[in-house]
Parts: structure tokens; C-alpha cells; sequence
């Protein structure tokens, strides 16, 4: 993962396994700051087992990055202090959530998460003292067959793709911009 702080000046963060296996769930670190043109190694993480850190882009915000892990926690890695911690999901997204889409975003500059069921979507935002609020509950009118909510584009609009499209969904009236792709665009 890459946080930039200007056009010239960047830090990548690089997680990599000696011996990945079930057992041994143990992530080595490393950081590159380009403004001193070197990596540092940071001290090992060894997850509780049987956590794993999902595959796909990493949210920064508050100085940390955060993922999905496969057992409804959000990992972070705070990048100034150089370790991290787990924050569970809401109870009411474990309790429901293996059948239905989740999704790290920043919202408003806090960590957020969308839920995504068959025919609603619910934003939660993770506040200050690590609690998790539901902001908003919007129910869906004739969802597509496959919806990815990528990313808050204002805190009203999400970008959304879907089969053959990209859409702006407007959180508050449901209304949708969409323009088609030529390719599959959904995961």
C-alpha cells in the first residue's frame, strides 16, 4: 500500500509472508520512506490464528490502513507508530453478514463500511473510541444482479459498477447516473 503525502515525497508499505501457511500466520513489514530512499523493517505481526487479512485495497484514514479480515474484524496498522490492532465488525454484520457484500470506505474522513443485503445497504461508521454507528439504512429499488459499491464519491454519492456499467448512487433520494461499459466491469 502506498500513502502519499505529496507529489514527491511517499511511503509503501510491504506485507509479505516467509511461510504462509495455517499455522504460522505471521506477517513481516517493511516500510520505504522516499524521502530518506530506504526501506526499514518493522517488527513482525503474528495474527491469532485462524485470521486472515482479505485480499483487496486497503482504506487510509486517521494515519492507519485497514482491511476486512476473513472473521469479521478490521485489521489496522497505525503507519507513525508502527502496529496495529483488530476492531469487530457491528454485531448485527457478523450476525448476518456471510451472504452479503462488505466494503471498508472513508466516509467523511472516518473508516466506514458498507453492508450490502439483496435489496438494502447499510453505512456504518467507525467513531473515535472504536465504537461502530449506523448512519444510514437505504433501501434499494430494483437492485442489479451484481452491485459493487467501490468507493464514496461526496458523503451522499457512492461509485458503484456493475455487469456492464458504472453508476453515482445517490444515497438519500436512490436516484442512480449511470454510464456503460463495453467489458465486465463486476468482480
Amino acid at each position: 500500500m502506498v500513502a502519499v503525502s505529496n507529489p514527491v515525497r511517499f511511503i509503501i508499505v510491504r506485507f509479505s509472508s516467509h511461510r504462509p501457511n495455517f499455522r504460522n500466520n505471521t506477517l513481516r513489514i517493511e516500510i520505504f520512506y522516499s524521502k530518506y530512499n530506504r526501506w526499514r523493517r518493522s517488527k513482525d505481526i503474528k495474527l491469532p490464528h485462524p485470521t486472515l487479512i482479505l485480499c483487496g485495497s486497503a482504506i487510509f484514514s486517521n494515519g492507519a490502513f485497514h482491511w476486512l479480515t476473513n472473521d469479521d474484524y478490521v485489521f489496522a496498522f497505525d503507519l507513525n507508530e508502527a502496529n496495529w490492532i483488530t476492531v469487530l465488525l457491528p454485531e448485527e454484520v457478523v450476525v448476518m453478514g456471510e451472504k452479503n457484500q462488505k466494503e471498508l470506505v472513508k466516509y467523511e474522513s472516518h473508516l466506514a463500511l458498507f453492508f450490502v443485503g439483496d435489496e438494502w445497504i447499510d453505512l456504518w461508521v467507525l467513531d473515535a473510541t472504536e465504537f461502530w454507528n449506523k448512519r444510514k439504512t437505504i433501501v434499494v429499488n430494483n437492485p442489479d444482479q451484481c452491485i459493487n459499491f467501490s468507493d464514496i464519491y461526496t458523503s451522499d454519492v457512492t461509485f458503484t459498477t456493475g455487469f456492464d456499467k458504472a453508476m453515482w448512487y445517490n444515497l438519500n433520494n436512490r436516484s442512480r447516473t449511470e454510464v456503460e461499459v463495453k467489458d465486465c466491469i463486476c468482480p
